[in-house]
């Protein structure tokens, strides 16, 4: 993983794996979309990643799940705008060896299927 500031975050390519960075804390966990010249970029986000038609049904499912134990579900191929402009932001970024072991990480969590 390393750290980069956002002129040069916005030079990463599309499906760089991120998390924004403030000294000591990592927010989210986010693939790269598009950069918007070297203002902005779209991204999706794998927390919360719900598969909602906006924000109002949105809501509705985050209830549901929480009320009545629905199960509902993901969406990690979605993009927004990032659109806050902060010049300040730092990003780490995961290089290609921490993807693998965070794929490798998640697998383990699936039931093994016995032959």
């Amino acid at each position: 993983m390393k750290i980069l500031n956002r002129q040069r975050f916005l030079t990463m390519p599309v499906g760089t794996v991120y998390h924004k960075f403030d000294p000591n804390c990592f927010d989210g966990l986010c693939v790269k979309g598009d950069s918007i010249e070297d203002i902005d970029w779209f991204y999706a986000d794998f927390i919360g990643a719900i598969d909602a038609n906006d924000s109002g049904h949105f809501g509705d499912l985050c209830d549901a799940m929480a009320e009545r134990g629905a199960s509902v579900p993901c969406d990690f191929q979605s993009y927004g705008r990032d659109g806050l402009f902060d010049k300040g932001q730092m990003f780490a970024v995961l290089e290609p060896d921490d993807v693998r072991k965070l794929i490798a990480a998640l697998q383990k969590t699936l039931p093994q299927v016995k032959p």
